[in-house]
């Protein structure tokens, strides 16, 4: 299983730079524009908390945007948590699902492996990649923060990183265990799914009454505006969304194990 791995993360060193590389810069980008902005995000922060739903959508009714940890939480969330996201759909339907497009499945299941060790193999790989893009990201943060003059919160820093670390591994191991059973479509049904979960977060953030949609969504415990003010993350939600990937992971090793693959 170990071969598995190296090989897995050599095959993806160079999506993996590109991919950290490109949301490192994002992230970079939005910080040191804070302090050209900080004026007038204190105004906007002041115009958006009165905008009604816009408002409720991005939790700024309980974020004061002009300020540092809200403008952190709010637009370098986005920028690692969407980005993040998009890369762990990508990692997550693709690293199985090319063993049946490239038709190489046939001689991977034919050598001295089980199917199981297989797809634990990849599933760690995924999972490592994911990790090392959040400390690069994390430390290039801290490096910018220092340059910027600027210092967040160290539970409410450390703790936004670690929901949006988990938002990116649960969307991964979704993707891969949905992978199993629709290869052909696994990477467009991985990307679709990232923008829904985020429409579906956003909804249940303006409609009361679709308040149950966030046991569905990961974002919903990764939301900067409620890490920000509470310091602790949503564990109702946070478990209901690891079960969630549970299950689909169970259910695609289930597949894996009993059907043909070519």
């Amino acid at each position: 299983m170990l071969t598995i791995v190296c090989r897995e993360l050599k095959n993806q060193l160079g999506s993996w730079l590109v991919w950290t590389g490109s949301i490192s810069v994002l992230l970079a980008v939005c910080i040191f524009v804070y302090p050209q902005m900080q004026e007038e995000a204190r105004g906007l922060g002041d115009a958006f908390s009165s905008m009604g739903a816009f408002t409720k959508a991005f939790g700024m009714d309980s974020l004061d945007f002009g300020s540092w940890p809200g403008f952190y939480a709010l637009e370098c969330g986005n920028v690692l948590g969407i980005g993040g996201a998009f890369y762990a759909a990508l990692c997550g339907s693709q690293i199985l699902s090319r063993e049946t497009k490239g038709r190489t499945a046939e001689f991977l299941f034919s050598q001295p492996v089980t199917r199981t060790q297989v797809y634990l193999g990849k599933l760690l790989a995924v999972i490592l990649e994911i990790v090392a893009l959040n400390l690069v990201a994390a430390a290039v943060s801290l490096l910018c923060q220092q340059v910027i003059q600027e210092t967040m919160p160290a539970r409410a820093f450390w703790l936004l990183h670690t929901a949006i670390t988990l938002v990116m591994l649960e969307t991964a191991v979704i993707c891969l265990g949905l992978s199993v059973f629709f290869p052909s479509v696994a990477t467009g049904a991985g990307l679709g799914l990232v923008c829904l979960f985020y429409i579906l977060n956003v909804i249940s953030n303006i409609v009361d009454a679709t308040r149950f949609l966030k046991w569905v969504t990961p974002f919903a415990y990764s939301d900067g505006a409620a890490i920000i003010s509470d310091l602790q993350l949503d564990l109702p939600c946070l478990i209901a969304g690891m079960l969630l990937a549970l299950t689909v992971l169970v259910c695609g090793w289930h597949r894996l194990e009993t059907e043909d693959i070519r």
